[in-house]
């Protein structure tokens, strides 16, 4: 009788729904999705004893009637790169300033090149610096140190904007020694009679290009002495802002890089590239 029981008890697990022994097998019946009689791996022979359990993956096994039965969820990939904090995508590769980083296992790899100081697309144009080289920046100098810039912080004067000539312009006498562009500033080396009073400068244009390739301007370079009695020689640097005549190109020909020959007085002429 015993024996008959048991062999409908294992047999009838599938009729649990429909009432049959009912009592007998609720438990086997409350786990969902059972694949009974499966040996989870790690398990020898296929048997086990009432009461045990294990985990196969994110899966439970119990063991019913000395048979394991598990769930049979769908685990989640168990990949350790999945939870391996990843903070960047392998695809984007963005630039910080002059520095492009890379993805490389989930984590920001940039390299640490100085930028240059000189160069106007720093975002897409990483390099390092020339130490035989010491450019200005405005009114700062900068030095190559172990392939990096290094810029003095001084606070530069406010530079003059090179405005339309309205024949109103002082026209004191001065001589210009040296002319450099240096982004949007040109630099002139001046130098002229005085020493006691402050003296003025300025430069103007009159608004047109001469056509050509590169187009042409002239600049004059205003000077205003406010009567200095004294007559020493005076040699200073004086910088103007250029960046109204490069808007005024821009505006002309539509485009947003050029270059235009500047005459500069009676020194010469020299080409402001942007």
């Amino acid at each position: 009788m015993t024996s008959t029981l048991g062999f409908i008890l294992r047999r009838s697990l599938p009729l649990c729904a429909a009432g049959l022994l009912a009592g007998l097998c609720a438990s086997a019946c409350d786990l969902p999705d059972k694949n009974l009689g499966d040996d989870p791996p790690g398990t020898t022979g296929g048997t086990c004893e009432p009461g045990d359990e294990m985990m196969l993956d994110c899966n439970t096994c119990s063991c019913h009637d000395g048979e394991w039965s598990c769930t049979a969820i769908a685990c989640a990939d168990t990949d350790s790169s999945a939870d391996s904090g990843n903070t960047c995508d392998p695809a984007d590769e963005p630039v910080d300033e002059c520095n492009s980083c890379s993805c490389v296992d989930g984590q920001w790899v940039c390299t640490t090149i100085g930028c240059d100081p000189t160069d106007t697309d720093t975002d897409t144009d990483p390099g390092s610096c020339d130490p035989g080289s010491n450019p200005t920046n405005g009114c700062n100098t900068c030095e190559c140190q172990a392939g990096e810039w290094i810029c003095t912080d001084e606070a530069c004067p406010e530079e003059p904007a090179v405005g339309l000539c309205d024949g109103t312009e002082p026209t004191d006498p001065v001589s210009i020694i040296d002319a450099s562009i240096v982004g949007d500033t040109l630099v002139l080396a001046v130098e002229y009679g005085g020493g006691c009073v402050e003296h003025m400068f300025g430069s103007c244009w009159d608004g047109s290009f001469a056509e050509s390739d590169p187009v042409q301007a002239w600049l004059q370079v205003n000077h205003e002495d406010n009567d200095d009695p004294c007559d020493g020689v005076v040699m200073e640097e004086r910088n103007f802002d250029l960046s109204p005549m490069r808007q005024a190109w821009i505006d002309a020909y539509m485009q947003a890089n050029g270059t235009i020959t500047l005459h500069v007085a009676d020194w010469g002429s020299i080409d402001y590239v942007f």
